[in-house]
């Protein structure tokens, strides 16, 4: 309420710039309808202030976005242009202008597309479930809103983010059907990235293949996704030769505990009883655990994974090697075959964690460029 007041002590007299700053903060205090008239007032009682410019475009965003009412907003993009052609943000103005045109067609679109404008913002500000599912209400209701094929896009890279990759493939072909060139172009591209995030690395790459070239934009695009995809596919080899390394470790050492122990209850008992190398290791494992939690989640599960890996290694390692020792079967050569063996089944771990968390470019990055990026 002092807020209000005092813009209206400014709209009343005060200085344009005054009256601007004012407009921001009533806007980002929730009275946009007031904030939207203030800044009008401020670009029409001074069309050639400073200010001028910037006080149209923030009130024509305004309208579109918190008002949701977008022939008024189209309006002020119109007067901002033309007032104001040469003005750094008048490309901008143009091109929001031009999808406020088409959203509303000959105007029968105007309520719609304010509702799509205020979806668009209710998931910025944090409500993604509720967004998406008040989206795919107005795309049920109204299949002929003119920007119906952007609307099933957005649904789509919705759930795309939110981690849900069958319903965002389902929704990218949706957006694609009787869309224009141009969109059906990036829901095939962003299909495309989904199966590849899927693993499916074979129609990633024919979809890529497929897609349009007649632009150096699109070629780069092109070239650059099937380079990922072959990249990809190449660290998917690697993993499942790392995950054999693992498993003929394990093979290893139980068959190391069976003979060493006579049996297989032999082994059983040799494994309940942990090696010492282990109790070394779960404090520190659990410490590492502790600060990895408070880290990036990629990090954090990559870490955990490394962790869980290497206190399995030690405990049959150390426990193959007691069984070893024990039955006089353990020389020098073996000793150091056992140390070997763990060594390498540790590192095909490491690279299981950091590629299925996609982490080698990180490190990559990292490693060329420094941890601060320089």
């Amino acid at each position: 309420m002092v807020a209000l007041l005092i813009a209206l002590l400014f709209s009343a007299g005060g200085g344009e710039r005054e009256q601007y700053g004012v407009a921001i903060r009533l806007s980002a205090e929730g009275e946009h309808e007031r904030a939207a008239q203030m800044l009008v007032e401020v670009a029409e009682k001074s069309p050639d202030h400073s200010l001028a410019d910037d006080a149209l475009m923030k009130a024509a965003q305004i309208y579109e976005e918190r008002l949701a009412d977008p022939a008024r907003a189209a309006k002020l993009y119109e007067l901002r242009i033309e007032r104001y052609p040469e003005a750094r943000a008048a490309r901008r103005a143009q091109r929001r202008l031009e999808v406020l045109r088409r959203g509303m067609g000959d105007g029968k679109w105007a309520e719609v597309l304010g509702q799509y404008q205020t979806i668009l913002t209710r998931y910025s500000e944090g409500d993604r479930p509720g967004a998406i599912a008040a989206m795919k209400k107005l795309v049920k209701e109204n299949p002929e809103f003119p920007l119906a094929g952007e609307a099933r896009l957005w649904i789509a890279s919705g759930y795309r983010i939110e981690g849900w990759l069958d319903e965002a493939a389902d929704w990218y072909a949706r957006a694609r059907d009787g869309a224009g060139e141009d969109l059906a172009w990036r829901a095939d591209k962003a299909l495309a990235d989904v199966l590849l995030a899927r693993g499916d690395y074979d129609g990633a790459e024919r979809l890529f293949s497929s897609l349009a070239r007649d632009t150096p934009v699109r070629e780069q695009v092109v070239e650059s996704s099937l380079a990922k995809v072959a990249k990809l596919r190449s660290r998917h080899h690697w993993s499942i030769a790392a995950w054999g390394v693992v498993f003929l470790f394990i093979a290893l050492m139980v068959a190391v505990l069976v003979r060493s122990t006579s049996g297989a209850r032999g082994a059983v008992r040799a494994l309940v009883r942990p090696p010492t190398e282990l109790l070394f290791l779960l404090p520190v494992a659990a410490v590492w655990t502790a600060v990895a939690a408070t880290s990036n989640t990629l990090v954090a599960r990559a870490t955990v994974f490394i962790l869980a890996g290497g206190l399995g290694v030690t405990w049959l390692s150390g426990a193959a090697t007691a069984a070893a020792r024990g039955a006089a079967k353990l020389s020098r050569r073996r000793l150091i075959a056992h140390a070997l063996a763990a060594g390498v089944a540790i590192l095909a771990i490491c690279y299981i964690a950091i590629a299925q968390e996609r982490l080698l470019d990180l490190i990559g990055e990292t490693v060329k460029f420094g941890h601060d990026g320089h």
